[in-house]
């Protein structure tokens, strides 16, 4: 029986997607259990969301410079996510409206990114 042997990309990404997960369900968490707190809050944690997706994102298209044009369109995403929840970061005043839109637009980017990576990634898990 073979086995694949774990590289240290591997190590670096499943590293990555755990950060990923953990701010995640820290948001989760915060949004569902503390549904009266101000849009300010939901601002800093959005924002410190897509700052930590944001790099974890630009360092996985990092390790995948390998296939360039799938790398770069992930380096993207993670640099928009980045510049949103910097944005936010510095303008937490955002009207909810405002804020909708710019999370609309990033998950709009994350969900092609997600179909272009589904239909051209040969090693799925």
């Amino acid at each position: 029986m073979a086995t694949k042997s774990k590289s240290k990309g591997d190590d670096i990404a499943r590293t990555a997607l755990a950060l990923q997960g953990v701010a995640a369900i820290m948001f989760g968490i915060a949004a569902v259990f503390w549904p009266e707190i101000t849009t300010l809050v939901l601002v800093y944690l959005l924002a410190a969301f897509l700052l930590v997706d944001g790099v974890v994102v630009l360092i996985w298209g990092l390790l995948r410079l390998n296939d360039f044009l799938k790398a770069l369109l992930v380096i993207l995403l993670g640099l928009i996510e980045i510049g949103v929840g910097l944005f936010l970061m510095r303008n937490p005043g955002v009207i909810l409206a405002t804020l909708l839109i710019i999370l609309g637009f990033v998950i709009i980017v994350r969900g092609i990114l997600s179909f272009v990576h589904m239909f051209t990634e040969k090693d799925l898990p």
